[in-house]
């Protein structure tokens, strides 16, 4: 990859940051919102498709007291808006200078990059 003189190199946030997501916990969603087919967050936006939807990763459940592996999926509008309140909450308890800056430390700089990465 080429840069321009004094431009910064594009890179891929350091922090993982779908999981500072809160999602809503697996007993409180619709069949739909469980399989992929609503977003996680509100089921009354259009229904996600392959070309639409964010896939936030899998992560552990439980579900009929059995651990399971859950594939939750979202639209863009609710990921921007939870990355937003994730930042929030994140700059409320940072110490490396995200009060003053949201892009005060790694995770808040990745936070801001997913908020627009996924601007509706």
């Amino acid at each position: 990859m080429s840069t321009q003189p004094g431009a910064r190199p594009q890179t891929r946030p350091p922090v993982d940051a779908l999981a500072h997501l809160e999602l809503p916990r697996l007993d409180a969603l619709t069949e739909q919102q469980v399989r992929g087919i609503a977003c996680v967050w509100n089921m009354r936006h259009q229904p996600l498709t392959a070309a639409t939807a964010i896939d936030l990763g899998v992560r552990p459940a439980s579900r009929a007291g059995a651990p399971v592996s859950w594939y939750p999926r979202a639209c863009r509008r609710c990921v921007h808006e939870n990355a937003y309140a994730a930042l929030l909450r994140h700059a409320e308890q940072c110490g490396d200078g995200c009060r003053e800056d949201a892009g005060g430390c790694d995770t808040g700089r990745t936070l801001r990059h997913l908020m627009r990465e996924h601007r509706p």
